[in-house]
């Protein structure tokens, strides 16, 4: 191996050990001439470079650990920091009305997690309401007069039928002033097809909680 091969390896290997003992500067600084560095066997001269590279180096390091966990903490639905999924939500379309910051951690990372893949790719369809009901925990169920039949229809066929009407039914459970209610209702709206006329109503007609011009079923329809 030439001199100059040698070199080049000792320096490699002086710079990886340097940075894996989190001191890429000190470590790096000479220690036979002008004694910057202190050796194991001289311990009486002051720790001067020790103090000043301190904190260059705890930077360093920072850097270097985000830089190579930019996409576990940042990007990955799965492992992002929570600090950072209000951040990765806007990548993912998610801005405005739909997102809100004080959902739960579990909540934002579904949506995140979900959102090329089946949200946006099937919005409008009964499938990705019924995905949302499920992840905020809001009991409801969507009721169609037309076509969509249970067990011959499947999950991602655009809602409507020949009446081109559905309703979204939500148990007496929730006033119309709960966040359950607003947040149905405002799902319902942004991710419900647009050709297709809906109503967010109680299964039956309640006196007193139901409003005028809210459907009346012959027999009230179970949720």
């Amino acid at each position: 191996m030439g001199k100059l091969s040698l070199l080049a390896t000792v320096k490699g290997a002086t710079l990886t050990s340097a940075w894996e003992q989190g001191r890429p500067i000190y470590f790096m600084l000479p220690i036979a001439e002008e004694k910057y560095q202190i050796s194991s066997d001289d311990r009486e001269l002051e720790p001067v470079a020790d103090w000043l590279t301190a904190p260059i180096d705890e930077l360093l390091i920072s850097i270097l650990q985000a830089t190579q966990n930019f996409y576990r903490d940042y990007l990955d639905p799965v492992t992002a920091a929570p600090d950072n999924l209000d951040w990765l939500a806007q990548l993912c379309g998610f801005t405005g009305e739909h997102w809100e910051t004080s959902w739960t951690e579990a909540q934002k990372r579904a949506l995140i997690a979900n959102a090329f893949i089946f949200i946006w790719e099937s919005k409008g369809t009964r499938a990705v309401l019924e995905f949302l009901l499920e992840t905020f925990d809001i009991q409801g169920k969507i009721y169609l007069l037309g076509e969509f039949l249970a067990g011959r229809n499947k999950a991602g066929e655009a809602l409507g039928g020949e009446a081109l009407e559905y309703f979204l039914l939500l148990p007496l459970a929730y006033l119309r002033t709960s966040y359950q209610w607003r947040l149905a209702s405002k799902f319902n709206r942004l991710y419900g097809p647009v050709y297709v006329k809906s109503t967010v109503c109680y299964s039956q007609f309640y006196c007193g909680f139901s409003c005028a011009g809210d459907p009346c079923f012959d027999i009230g329809v179970e949720n």
